[in-house]
């Protein structure tokens, strides 16, 4: 474990015709230990830009706090899932749904 998955976006995932949902594209992940703002800006060119945290583009730091490295694919994950909702106004009322479309070849 102790893996950074670094492009955790709608390219990574995989989901199969029986709905299980799989994470790939792995060529941008590293140990946490190996993770530094030098390296993922050696990778922005192949990664999605909305997993990019925006942390990683602030000038006065030199590297990531060691207790919240996490929070690189927390965020990537989030808002992926923030682009695969739909909200629905109904009544006044918001309500927010997972769409999934899964077409069988």
């Amino acid at each position: 474990t102790s893996i950074s998955h670094n492009n955790i976006c709608l390219l990574s995932l995989y989901i199969s015709l029986n709905g299980i949902w799989k994470l790939g594209n792995f060529e941008c992940a590293c140990r946490y230990d190996n993770l530094t703002k030098k390296y993922l800006s050696s990778l922005k060119m192949i990664r999605a830009e909305e997993c990019i945290t925006p942390e990683e583009n602030e000038k006065d730091s030199t590297d990531f706090d060691k207790e919240e490295i996490y929070a690189i694919d927390v965020y990537a994950f989030g808002t992926l899932i923030r682009h695969l909702m739909t909200i629905v106004n109904v009544d006044g009322k918001r309500f927010y749904f997972l769409v999934v479309s899964i077409k069988k070849r």
